[in-house]
């Protein structure tokens, strides 16, 4: 019966918080019943059972309000607004007749222990229900919660041993009050305008005492969901915020559901393609085109607090990888941070960048869709975060490798303002990756490569719909590699030429590069951007010729990085990506909008991703205090800046913010430090010629 009762509970806070977006809807539309004055004490009630689906007329214009409610009748509005659930079974009970209007109300109450039979065997489908048997029914349905006697009524002896501590909790919490002479006439039949009072009095107040929200039930606009929660942070995963019922469209509104979702399982992710240079993953299991989800972590939610709200884009290029890697988990920083994380995934690859413009007005976005979906994630966050205990006008996006791209894609794109408030770029970028997005030109001509390998003609587009994966995946690694030597597009990563899937300039969604000739992309002037590197990076990764450690280069290194004794050449990260993120940033400074904030990450080996667990303050079981101190600290650097647009934590100077004249840079390590054009004479010599 515990688990019974647990699961009661859940159903009853799931109908109190639908009141947040059902009874404003229900409010002054008038019931549309003849016989429901609209001056009427309970027409209040009858138009809210009636917008809740909870209680019907009699007819089409008639409601009965004087008439008595029946067990099967109150059996069938309970069921109803526990989400009609799927029953399985068949009830023994003599008056109960299979196939009837009720039958599954009947079994579903029966089973849930909410009304039970009679001793005789039968349900009682067609007694009138009295005021005391409602009471003990909801306090039942609410888990049976403890309740102290209130003041003592006239007929206080009238009421049954059974229903004694059900009438208190319905008085005690304004559900089934007395009656003006303090009598509260318990054996009276309840007509159905009292029931219907009953139950919207039941449904709009907190009648479990407090314990509505320990359940993590929050309502979204699609409907309910249920969370778990673990030491004290409630997560949500696999929560859809759109849905793709097509390839290569924007994905549509979520179909709402009814009852309660659980949210306790990740969601699928996109199908994974490959990126030049590191190559792919050809497993494509639990990938769906359909992968329009979001992970949630939170302190608390229906508590009206307006937290922070991180938003993280996961890596892979725009080609690999998910949001649900273990790596990602926001528990600890959402605890750390008292902050809202959220993980988004969103189609990658041919699924999200695949640019069909050209064969007709259904396919016009198709070049852009992963994107589009990442703003649908944004629009979602803005309708519900609310109720998670987030704060929608106070949204950080940030990212690492491929997620710092997005951010930066998000930061040129119209589409996106408005939507967040501040980004933050980790390892973000190369120089044909992030500085610089997909072509027109280079998009046009991959998609006919690929049409091409495919045999798909013009005439024929629809087929793409239908191409396996696998095989639609074989096709455009083959087409990108083709495209970039066609085309001399150097690689993103590594050297020779290819072309990956990125967000395409099409003059619309991206109107311009982020980076422009001479200032930033126009619709992130006011978004503050803390952006940085590791030192390391892909160094060694990639076959390069050796570099002479001559006593100039030597000198150099010792004066950027003097705590870093044995460092060489060439495990510093030049060109990859710490000179392109140099004229990000410079540009982005340059353009005199919002403060940009710099960072070099030198920790240990800082290889690309090593500063992700400290981001998260998810280190290994076996980290050293010393790590686990640079976690903190780093952690409440980017959960910081989320809350108020400055970088900072116990510990570090008094971060300022670049420019380009300035320079100022923190270096993130066991002994942080602002530095200001640190690595200016480094570069210089590491990539001379090289210009930002």
């Amino acid at each position: 019966m515990k688990a019974k009762r647990k699961r009661l509970v859940l159903l009853l806070t799931a109908s109190i918080l639908s009141v947040g977006i059902s009874a404003s809807a229900a409010a002054n539309r008038g019931t549309g019943f003849t016989d429901v004055p609209a001056d009427a004490w309970y027409a209040d009630a009858v138009e809210y059972v009636q917008a809740n689906n909870l209680m019907h007329g009699t007819s089409a214009t008639t409601f009965e309000p004087e008439s008595t409610m029946t067990r099967a009748m109150l059996a069938q509005t309970l069921y109803q607004a526990a989400g009609s659930p799927t029953v399985s079974g068949i009830d023994s009970f003599t008056d109960s007749q299979a196939g009837a209007w009720y039958a599954d109300a009947v079994l579903w109450a029966s089973h849930e222990g909410v009304i039970s039979g009679y001793g005789n065997g039968q349900f009682g489908t067609s007694d009138p229900v009295s005021r005391e048997q409602i009471a003990t029914i909801l306090w039942r349905y609410a888990g049976s919660p403890d309740a102290e006697a209130g003041q003592d009524l006239a007929d206080e002896s009238s009421i049954s041993a059974y229903a004694g501590q059900a009438v208190d909790w319905a008085r005690a919490n304004g559900i089934v009050s007395g009656m003006d002479d303090n009598r509260f006439l318990p054996q009276n039949h309840a007509t159905r305008a009292q029931v219907a009072t009953i139950l919207r009095n039941y449904l709009t107040m907190d009648a479990t005492g407090g314990d509505a929200q320990a359940d993590g039930v929050v309502r979204t606009t699609a409907g309910l969901v249920q969370g778990t929660e673990e030491d004290g942070i409630y997560r949500y995963l696999g929560v859809p915020y759109a849905q793709a019922t097509e390839r290569f469209v924007p994905a549509e509104d979520v179909t709402p559901w009814e009852g309660v979702r659980m949210a306790d399982t990740y969601g699928p992710m996109s199908p994974q393609g490959s990126i030049s240079g590191v190559g792919g993953s050809g497993d494509q299991s639990g990938t769906d085109n359909n992968c329009q989800n979001l992970n949630i972590w939170t302190p608390d939610v229906n508590d009206g607090q307006a937290r922070p709200v991180m938003v993280w884009l996961h890596g892979g290029g725009f080609s690999t990888g998910s949001a649900n890697e273990a790596g990602y988990d926001g528990e600890n920083l959402s605890r750390e941070g008292d902050v809202v994380v959220v993980s988004v995934n969103h189609r990658l690859n041919t699924f999200g960048f695949l640019d069909l413009s050209a064969y007709g007005d259904k396919y016009q976005y198709s070049a852009n869709v992963g994107m589009l979906d990442i703003v649908d994630a944004l629009g979602w966050i803005q309708d519900n975060i609310a109720a998670f205990g987030g704060d929608p006008d106070n949204v950080t996006v940030f990212g690492q490798s491929g997620g710092g791209a997005k951010v930066l894609a998000l930061m040129s794109s119209p589409y996106a303002e408005g939507l967040f408030d501040k980004g933050i770029v980790q390892s973000g970028a190369t120089e044909t990756m992030g500085v610089v997005f997909n072509s027109q030109e280079a998009s046009t001509a991959l998609t006919e490569n690929i049409l091409d390998i495919l045999g798909i003609s013009p005439e024929n587009i629809e087929d793409l719909q239908t191409v396996p994966v696998d095989e639609l995946q074989a096709a455009a690694t083959e087409a990108l590699q083709k495209t970039g030597q066609d085309l001399q597009l150097p690689a993103a990563l590594g050297g020779g030429y290819s072309m990956d899937w990125e967000p395409v300039v099409d003059g619309d969604f991206l109107p311009t590069d982020p980076v422009t000739e001479d200032s930033f992309a126009e619709a992130g002037r006011d978004i503050p951007l803390l952006i940085g590197s590791n030192l390391n990076e892909w160094s060694g990764f990639f076959a390069a010729d050796p570099i002479e450690q001559t006593p100039e280069l030597e000198a150099a290194l010792q004066a950027a990085y003097p705590n870093k004794p044995g460092l060489t050449a060439d495990q510093v990260d030049s060109t990859t990506i710490r000179l392109p993120l140099l004229k990000i940033m410079s540009h982005k400074a340059d353009q005199g909008g919002a403060p940009v904030y710099a960072y070099i990450f030198t920790y240990g080996n800082s290889y690309h991703t090593a500063e992700i667990p400290y981001v998260f303050n998810n280190l290994d079981a076996d980290a050293t205090e010393e790590q686990q101190a640079l976690a903190n600290q780093m952690s409440m650097v980017w959960i910081n800046f989320a809350r108020n647009g400055v970088p900072s934590a116990e510990g570090l100077p008094e971060w300022e913010p670049y420019t380009r004249a300035g320079g100022a840079t923190m270096i993130l390590d066991t002994e942080p430090d602002l530095v200001y054009h640190h690595d200016q004479a480094l570069m210089e010599l590491l990539a001379p010629g090289y210009t930002y």
